[in-house]
């Protein structure tokens, strides 16, 4: 699922995408303008620019503009399928295959051709990486899909019913061989440049509004503020500070969507799952009250210790708790999980990631909407893959069953979903989330 993906499947309509998309450029280019660039802060440090090691919301949400995948979530439910002439086809004889067709003359951004067996190459190149072998879990494992031809793909389930799932999931979304910066978005990384985003003149779905977008590496909440404030950023993740937004700004909200855990140390005192469920009961509050900054994730897990338990297990000292000083998504969160902890009479301080800690707060895109599945992509990141594919791989009407049983005895603290917001300047129109918390950003343009 991706951001040119979605919107445009929002917007026109799965069956209809591929077809009206020319005619609807073509009329849009009378009334919005082209051309125009934004300076995007980036909400936490980001450690991977292409979808083999993307795992993190920071690393996630800038993927929508340069990779695609074949299928895309749709904010009112369904799916879109621009990148494919129909829908997949079903296989009468047996419901866990499914044939797919892709649309003839599609390239990746370097001008190679989107073929069955470039798509084949890219989803082989997910196995190098834990979330991508959890999107592959739902497939067969021993033939999981084949080129038939040059546009043709057999995919074989694991279970019927979850191609949208698979096909959706951000690992897979398409990357040419070999070079796997190089997708089908509507922008692409320049050559001497990865942070800077220039339009896709070869994107499938047609090129977006905007010429470039450059990608600021994040700054503490008052850096960040000021240069909003001054016009130096077109954007903020912080939404308050020293330095308040005087700046006119459209404040942009997702749906809840980043999954919030604490991982711990391994081997550290917080490494077992009666610790993980006390952190929950000291952290439940987040998730409660009239405005909490997280939602509820929906699965109830097994009961642990009082959080009395974790001083103890802490042997008197702090508990460490690891979180990047920069972070504009998660700050507030930490600095707020630390108030709850000292008022359960469990001393917190907050540390970097490069000092020791007893448990990371982690901020990670999940690979569904499903609650269990959600549960699935933070024990991926945790490297906990045995128990992230064992809830994948369940079928839908049991996995809610499953995903609490493994809640129940997992060290990861899961704290809740986070909606993504964003404080961008006024001119900007078009700009949005999709259902993944990440930014959508080609049908984004600057109003003169």
């Amino acid at each position: 699922m991706t951001a040119a993906i979605a919107r445009r499947g929002w917007l026109l309509g799965s069956l209809g995408a591929a077809l009206a998309l020319a005619s609807r450029r073509g009329v849009a280019a009378n009334r919005i303008p082209l051309g125009g660039a934004l300076r995007l802060p980036s909400p936490a440090p980001r450690r991977a620019s292409h979808p083999l090691a993307a795992v993190d919301h920071a690393d996630v949400w800038p993927l929508a503009l340069t990779h695609e995948t074949l299928a895309a979530g749709l904010p009112e439910g369904g799916f879109a399928w621009p990148l494919l002439v129909e829908p997949p086809r079903i296989d009468r004889a047996d419901p866990r295959t499914a044939l797919l067709a892709l649309r003839p003359g599609m390239t990746f951004s370097d001008g190679s051709p989107v073929t069955a067996a470039a798509v084949v190459a890219s989803w082989q190149g997910a196995r190098d990486s834990a979330a991508g072998r959890l999107a592959l879990a739902r497939c067969d494992s021993l033939r999981p899909f084949d080129a038939r031809g040059a546009l043709g793909l057999t995919v074989r389930l694991a279970l019927p019913g979850s191609l949208e799932e698979v096909l959706s999931a951000w690992p897979l979304a398409l990357a040419a061989r070999g070079v796997a910066r190089v997708g089908t978005g509507p922008f692409m990384p320049r050559a001497d440049d990865p942070a800077t985003l220039v339009r896709n003149p070869r994107c499938p779905t047609g090129e977006p509004f905007l010429e470039r977008v450059t990608l600021v590496p994040p700054m503490p909440r008052n850096d960040e503020l000021r240069a909003f404030a001054t016009g130096a950023l077109d954007a903020s993740w912080w939404g308050s500070g020293l330095y308040e937004i005087t700046r006119p700004a459209t404040v942009l909200r997702g749906e809840p969507a980043v999954t919030v855990g604490l991982v711990p140390t391994a081997a550290g005192p917080l490494a077992s799952a009666a610790t993980a469920r006390a952190l929950e009961g000291a952290l439940a509050p987040l998730a409660r009250g009239d405005a909490p900054p997280l939602a509820p994730l929906g699965l109830s897990p097994n009961g642990g210790p009082a959080a009395a338990d974790l001083a103890r297990a802490l042997n008197g000292r702090p508990l460490r708790l690891a979180r990047e000083p920069a972070d504009g998504l998660l700050a507030a969160l930490a600095e707020r999980a630390v108030a709850l902890l000292d008022a359960a009479r469990v001393p917190a301080m907050l540390v970097t990631p490069a000092e020791p800690a007893d448990a990371t707060l982690r901020a990670v895109a999940p690979l569904g909407g499903d609650p269990a599945v959600t549960l699935a992509s933070l024990l991926a990141a945790a490297a906990d893959e045995a128990a992230a594919s064992a809830i994948v791989r369940t079928p839908n009407d049991s996995r809610a069953a499953v995903a609490a049983e493994v809640w129940g005895r997992a060290t990861v603290a899961v704290l809740g979903r986070a909606a993504p917001a964003l404080h961008a300047r006024t001119g900007v129109r078009g700009l949005r989330f999709d259902v993944a918390g990440r930014l959508a950003l080609a049908d984004a343009w600057i109003a003169p």
